[in-house]
């Protein structure tokens, strides 16, 4: 699930997989002493299973893309360009760029074979004036009349027509489930070298892809999040591996609030100071389409809008089958010689493979004074990922599998480019009821969410111009729709007592 890479975006958005992240082995004092004896399994120690385990053949597939931008044009967003600058507009012109087919290509690679980007104003008029959304680039119309009033309900001058939000709007489009034209099979006259040198000759399979991105403040009544989400729901039936990922950028902002279900008589005025991350109003990017795709894109997108804005961006991804945040081994976890404490390479018989190495800590322990002594470990840290920006975290909130290992401390650190966690941990061997045995601490999807947007969410009707009208409401119930208790964070570890 996590966007990660030792990289400034390519945390991102595992936007969107998560990669084994290249560590070093643990230096101090631990030291390697593999057990003796017998080992089994070619397959190692599997810590978890990723998105990025392809089905075989997956990398022959391209794909014809289809991108579809929508961009709320209700009231509500016209003070994100009232006055003029904003991080709002920012982004309008960056996605400009970003978004032109050839430089969109470019940036997604040979796995793509042909890029289309059409552009729509979302929203509908009570009256019969709109009635859809309106295509963008038709009669002197144009995406960047994003960054002017103009555009916005409300805005002068008045050159759009007035309309209230519909945000399903731009995922009314969808190509078909996409099966990939399959290549020819080899003639079976051909001897088995011929055959496979003939099969690594095949030309790609070429599917049909669509990329959804809804730029919006969001806030929908409860009709618009069971319209938004049972929409997101058919688009994850009938394409599986396709990745969604929530953007939540603060900005300037000097307009009008209005409530999501009476907007004509609850409403109230926000001016921001100036100060995006002290009270900027949030907007956001709904990105969907399939998971390389959107991973790239919102990479892409992180570098393009440079570090300073980077920084402030809140990030969720929904996947059907995501790449959880893993252990960084690359790290040092203050423990004793004292405590008779080693690093093990085989558990349960089974022998790390190289890739496993970076993903587990194993540890030995012997008996010092006739017991097994209590471990506490420090800066056990997680991979850096951009989806743990902007979260207050807890240690009640992390999970062990093993009782006699505790989570008594964690925290977030943000002072570089891509944050990460740092736990402590408590290990008492005495505790354990077996010899050898893994234990995962773990952090599910659910409360990562609330984690990270709950600060910035508040109940419907109740207006504040640094939060977002059943924000939570929103991303629980497209969480609900994709996915179902998976772990955002896993940390695997295991324990030998000699």
């Amino acid at each position: 699930m996590a966007f990660q890479s030792p990289g400034f975006a390519k945390a991102l958005f595992p936007l969107l997989g998560v990669a084994a992240f290249a560590g070093l082995l643990l230096a101090g004092i631990f030291a390697f002493r593999g057990r003796g004896g017998q080992t089994t399994g070619a397959e190692g120690l599997p810590c978890a299973e990723t998105a990025e385990q392809k089905e075989e053949g997956e990398s022959r597939t391209k794909t014809n893309l289809a991108v579809q931008v929508g961009i709320d044009g209700s009231a509500s967003m016209l003070g994100f360009v009232k006055e003029g600058s904003s991080r709002y507009i920012t982004v309008i012109q960056k996605l400009d760029d970003l978004l032109r087919p050839s430089n969109l290509k470019t940036d997604l690679g040979s796995g793509v074979e042909s890029v289309q980007v059409d552009y729509f104003r979302l929203g509908v008029s009570s009256s019969s004036e709109v009635k859809s959304k309106q295509a963008l680039g038709e009669n002197g119309t144009s995406f960047l009349d994003a960054k002017f009033p103009r555009f916005y309900c409300y805005g002068q001058p008045k050159e759009y027509p007035c309309v209230t939000s519909s945000l399903h709007q731009v995922l009314e489009t969808q190509p078909a489930k996409s099966t990939p034209e399959a290549a020819p099979t080899p003639s079976p006259i051909l001897s088995e070298a011929e055959e496979d040198e003939s099969e690594e000759s095949l030309p790609p399979a070429v599917r049909n892809d669509a990329m959804q991105i809804l730029i919006t403040d969001l806030e929908p009544d409860n009709a618009a999040i069971g319209e938004m989400t049972n929409r997101i729901s058919k688009i994850f039936a009938q394409h599986p591996d396709y990745k969604a990922v929530l953007l939540g950028i603060p900005s300037e902002f000097n307009g009008t609030l209005y409530s999501a279900d009476q907007p004509d008589s609850i409403k109230t005025p926000y001016q921001s100071s100036g100060n995006p991350e002290q009270d900027g109003r949030p907007f956001y990017l709904f990105v969907i389409g399939p998971s390389p795709v959107v991973q790239t894109f919102v990479e892409r997108f992180m570098d393009r809008v440079g570090r300073d804005m980077a920084t402030t961006i809140k990030a969720s991804s929904f996947q059907r089958q995501a790449s959880p945040i893993l252990l960084n081994i690359n790290s040092t976890f203050g423990e004793k010689e004292e405590d008779c404490v080693y690093r093990e390479s085989i558990l349960d018989g089974k022998r790390l493979t190289t890739e496993q190495e970076n993903e587990w800590l194993i540890l030995g322990q012997d008996k010092c004074d006739g017991k097994y002594k209590s471990v506490a470990l420090k800066n056990v840290k997680s991979q850096p990922s951009w989806l743990l920006r902007g979260g207050v975290f807890s240690a009640d909130l992390f999970r062990s599998s093993e009782p006699f290992v505790k989570v008594t401390d964690v925290s977030l650190e943000d002072t570089s480019d891509i944050p990460y966690l740092n736990l402590s941990l408590k290990l008492t061997g005495e505790e354990s009821s077996s010899d050898e045995q893994p234990i995962f601490i773990t952090l599910d999807e659910k409360n990562l969410d609330e984690i990270i947007w709950q600060d910035w969410s508040s109940p419907i009707n109740k207006l504040e111009g640094r939060k977002t009208q059943q924000l939570m409401d929103f991303v629980k119930s497209v969480r609900g729709k994709v996915s179902q208790d998976q772990d955002a964070l896993r940390f695997c570890l295991g324990y030998v007592k000699s």
